[in-house]
C-alpha cells in the first residue's frame, strides 16, 4: 500500500469537527490524527506504519469514509496529540454536567467493579441520552484497564442493566473456549471450564467463521439448541451473538440474552463490541 506524507503544517489548526471522529483513547494508543475530510475520504496521520494493520478498527469511527492514511514525523505527532487529546481529554465527550448511571471505577490495584444502577430501556427516547453517556463513560473506563480480563469485567458489567446473562468467548482453533460471565449460570469458574466446537450450532459457526451479526430476528434451527444445552442454560427468548474483532480477526465472541422488558438497540451494541475488541488490543498491547 502506497502512503504519501503529511505536510507539517496540516497538523496545525484541526477543527473540533473533526478530531470529534476519532476518541481520544484510540487517538492516543494508535498514535492516529483525523486532519481533513474531503467529500467520503477521511485523511489520517499516523506515526508509524504498522497502524495501517488497524485500519478497520479506526475507520468505524469515520461513519463508513473512506481512509487515506498519510506519514507524519514521529516528533510532530507526538506533539500535535498532546496538544489535541491532552490529559486524555476526549473531544467527543459531553462537558458540564456528569450524568452517568455507572459509579467511576476504582483504579486501585484490585479493580472493584460497580453495578449499574438501574436498567436503561434503549428504545425509550426520554432515557436515550442517559444511555449515551453512559456507554460513553463505559467506553472510556474499558480503555484505562490495564488488562484484558479487566476490560472484559467492565464491559459485562456494563450492560448487566440491559441484560439477563452475558459472556465472553475466546475463539481458538475453531473451538469456542468459555472466558468470563455474567448472570445466573455463567459464574467464570464454571465458564472457563467450557468449551464448544463451532461446526455443531450453525448460528455459532454462522458468526465465528463468517463474523454474521446474530440478532434478535434470527431463528433457530435444531442444532443450535446444542449450544444452550452445552452451556447449560434454557433457551433464551432474545439474544444477540456478537463476533469482536482484535487486531482485524475474530479472536471472541459475545453472548447476550436481553431482557424481554427492555428495549432493544442492536446499533449500540454492535458499537459497543466493535469499542471492546480495540480496547483489548490496547490492554494487550499494554
Amino acid at each position: 500500500m502506497k502512503i504519501d506524507y503529511l505536510p507539517p503544517e496540516q497538523l496545525d489548526g484541526i477543527s473540533q469537527d473533526i478530531l470529534h471522529l476519532i476518541p481520544a483513547k484510540v487517538a492516543t494508543e494508535y498514535q492516529v490524527i483525523p486532519v481533513a475530510i474531503q467529500k467520503e475520504n477521511v485523511h489520517i496521520a499516523i506515526a508509524e506504519t504498522k497502524t495501517l494493520n488497524f485500519l478497520d478498527e479506526i475507520a468505524y469511527y469515520t461513519n463508513g469514509k473512506k481512509i487515506t492514511p498519510l506519514l507524519a514525523s514521529r516528533s510532530l505527532m507526538m506533539t500535535a496529540l498532546k496538544r489535541y487529546y491532552s490529559e486524555g481529554e476526549d473531544p467527543r465527550k459531553p462537558t458540564g454536567g456528569t450524568l452517568s448511571i455507572l459509579s467511576p471505577i476504582s483504579q486501585s490495584a484490585e479493580p472493584q467493579y460497580s453495578e449499574p444502577t438501574q436498567a436503561i430501556h434503549l428504545k425509550d427516547e426520554s432515557t436515550r441520552s442517559g444511555m449515551v453517556l453512559h456507554l460513553t463513560h463505559l467506553i472510556d473506563d474499558m480503555y484505562e484497564a490495564g488488562e484484558v480480563d479487566d476490560v472484559a469485567h467492565i464491559f459485562l458489567k456494563g450492560i448487566a442493566g440491559s441484560s439477563r446473562r452475558a459472556a465472553l468467548f475466546q475463539l481458538v482453533d475453531r473451538t469456542m473456549h468459555g472466558y468470563v460471565g455474567v448472570g445466573d449460570s455463567l459464574d467464570e469458574r464454571r465458564l472457563r471450564a467450557f468449551s464448544f466446537p463451532v461446526e455443531l450450532a450453525n448460528f455459532v459457526n454462522e458468526c465465528a467463521v463468517n463474523g454474521t451479526f446474530i440478532g434478535p430476528n434470527y431463528k433457530l434451527v435444531r442444532s443450535d439448541r446444542q449450544f444452550f444445552l452445552a452451556l447449560g442454560i434454557p433457551i433464551p427468548e432474545i439474544f444477540l451473538f456478537l463476533p469482536i474483532k482484535v487486531y482485524g480477526q475474530i479472536d471472541f465472541i459475545c453472548f447476550i440474552e436481553l431482557d424481554a422488558s427492555v428495549g432493544i438497540d442492536t446499533e449500540m451494541f454492535a458499537r459497543l463490541t466493535r469499542e471492546l475488541g480495540t480496547a483489548i488490543a490496547v490492554a494487550a498491547d499494554g
